[in-house]
């Protein structure tokens, strides 16, 4: 895959995960993550729940944080 398809391929899957959730409490860890990383990917990829560190931020409350793409538990 080219840059420019995965760029295409995250900004569709952000689209996708931004029809399932309304607030940034609701979204599971796994997709906290899949959004850090498509954000983190483009950053003219945007969220309606917000940035990369309100990502990381919500990670955190709930006792993870990011490593090498990775949650791992603190």
């Amino acid at each position: 895959m080219s840059n420019h398809e995965y760029g295409l391929w995250a900004k569709d899957c952000l689209k996708i995960l931004e029809g399932f959730y309304q607030k940034i409490e609701d979204i599971p860890n796994e997709d906290l993550l899949f959004y850090w990383i498509f954000l983190t990917g483009n950053a003219s990829n945007k969220s309606k729940l917000g940035t990369r560190k309100n990502f990381v931020d919500e990670l955190k409350k709930r006792g993870y944080k990011i490593e090498h793409c990775e949650l791992v538990k603190v």
